[in-house]
């Protein structure tokens, strides 16, 4: 049972975590922002890769992390945003990425 929640308790923190990070929080805390970014980048690096694309793209598209991420207050900082934001399109990047999960051939 433990690692068939892990992926949904991850992502369920990872959300309430990022809906309560605002530029308050930014300036007080730069730890915040480096665990956003940080987590963007593991599942980018998730996605990148065929063995683990093929289970965690369902996962991640059904959860809408891409829009979380996107309608998030820390994507709309100007200044604090800047890493979080090149890293979200980096996500969509992959997420998006025009091969096949099972193959691996392009599409």
């Amino acid at each position: 049972q433990r690692m068939t929640s892990f992926l949904p308790k991850i992502f369920d923190f990872f959300f309430k975590f990022l809906a309560g990070v605002n530029e308050d929080v930014a300036d007080r805390d730069p730890l915040a922002l480096h665990y956003c970014e940080r987590f963007v980048e593991l599942v980018t690096d998730l996605l990148s890769q065929l063995p683990t694309r093929r289970f965690v793209r369902a996962y991640v598209e059904d959860v809408h992390l891409h829009t979380h991420c996107f309608l998030s207050k820390l994507h709309a900082m100007e200044h604090h945003g800047k890493l979080f934001r090149d890293l979200v399109s980096i996500l969509k990047f992959y997420l998006r990425f025009e091969i096949d999960d099972y193959t691996g051939l392009a599409l």
